[in-house]
């Protein structure tokens, strides 16, 4: 029988430093790793590594130019209903299985990754690219084509002795449903 998993008395946030900004094509789990290095942080069985969702999508080139997108019929009329911009939802929906919910300023569905999530996780924080030409935008993200692909590079030079385990409570939201998908253990409520 395995030991039990104990907690300590205190809670420790470092942020890394050194990390680039991530535009197309960075290699996540290298600039991470070496991150690390230079901060001479090894990480520990029981350490969570938190990362934004945007990151992996700036990684993997996931930029929409919103001013290219020309919305559906479909995208219209769901954009009245919950009060978006209708090439927003055109994306949003580009990436979605179902809608569980739509109302005005709310659009949950499940994603096409098999998560729901608000907007699809289509994100328009920090999503505009370097290479962004004048006048063009707005600019969002989309979630990561395969999240587990930068998890797994991640891991490969990183063996955890316990298993990583992921507590979500409620809905897991943008880089909350990243986490998830690499978790071997998952436990939600709501």
């Amino acid at each position: 029988m395995a030991p039990a998993l104990s907690v300590g008395p205190k809670i420790e946030l470092i942020a890394l430093r050194g990390l680039p900004i991530v535009e197309a094509g960075c290699d996540v789990a290298g600039a991470l790793c070496a991150a690390l290095d230079a901060m001479a942080i090894a990480l520990e069985p029981c350490d969570v590594l938190v990362i934004a969702s945007t990151l992996v999508s700036r990684a993997e080139g996931r930029y929409v130019d919103l001013g290219a997108v020309e919305p559906g019929d479909a995208a219209r009329r769901l954009a009245v209903e919950v009060d978006k911009d209708p090439r927003l939802v055109e994306v949003i929906l580009r990436d979605t299985a179902h809608i569980s919910r739509a109302h005005r300023g709310a659009l949950i569905v499940r994603h096409r990754l098999g998560f729901v999530s608000a907007n699809a996780a289509v994100d328009a924080s920090n999503a505009v690219p370097a290479s962004a030409g004048a006048g063009s935008g707005p600019w969002v993200l989309r979630m990561a084509e395969d999240p587990d692909i930068h998890w797994k590079a991640l891991f490969r030079g990183y063996r955890p002795t316990k298993p990583i385990i992921a507590a979500v409570e409620g809905v897991a939201i943008a880089g909350g449903t990243e986490i998830l998908q690499a978790m071997e253990i998952r436990v939600a409520g709501e």
